[in-house]
């Protein structure tokens, strides 16, 4: 690839960034990369070297379990529920079994985790029920993804055998959601 040079502001960045980390405002500088080019392709790779080196190569294999299907009326742009991508059009809650079925499965290919995942508008006290019935059946912990969540419905959430819950910061959070 003759002739590609990579801004040496950004070079300058990620070889500090292997050594002893970056401050905010080189993160933030890191962030108005254009994502087609090659100062991406290099941040991803540095980033990738930098994970497999901290975690010594492993990752987590969590197994995600949608327990629900919904039009979802929150329409949050990232969210393949959101009603208004008209990809679904009815409500379906997956059958306690079958659930469990699919966790059983998991555990026994090895997951790390399950992620137990629901639409917005999925009944808290429904995923409590799940939780606890999935905690009597499988040994694997369970991580709930659902709505955002109250301090006290985290606790309850953790009484019902969930070890935590999933919650990403993403760009654009509260514009796109």
């Amino acid at each position: 690839m003759t002739g590609l040079a990579i801004d040496n502001r950004i070079s300058n960045i990620l070889e500090k960034a292997q050594d002893d980390g970056i401050s905010r405002e080189e993160a933030s500088v890191l962030l108005k990369i254009p994502l087609m080019s090659l100062e991406t392709r290099v941040l991803m790779y540095t980033a990738d070297q930098l994970s497999r080196e901290m975690f010594k190569g492993k990752g987590e294999n969590h197994f995600h379990i949608g327990i629900n299907i919904e039009p979802c009326p929150y329409n949050c742009l990232f969210c393949s529920l959101a009603r208004q991508t008209g990809i679904f059009t009815e409500n379906i809650d997956f059958q306690p079994d079958q659930v469990v079925e699919w966790a059983r499965q998991a555990e026994k290919g090895g997951a790390d985790a399950l992620n137990i995942m629901t639409g917005g508008s999925y009944a808290f006290e429904k995923l409590l029920e799940v939780g606890r019935l999935l905690k009597k059946s499988v040994k694997t912990p369970l991580v709930a993804n659902t709505r955002d969540i109250t301090r006290k419905e985290g606790e309850k959430l953790l009484e019902a055998g969930f070890v935590g819950a999933y919650h990403a910061v993403r760009l654009g959070e509260g514009r796109d959601t």
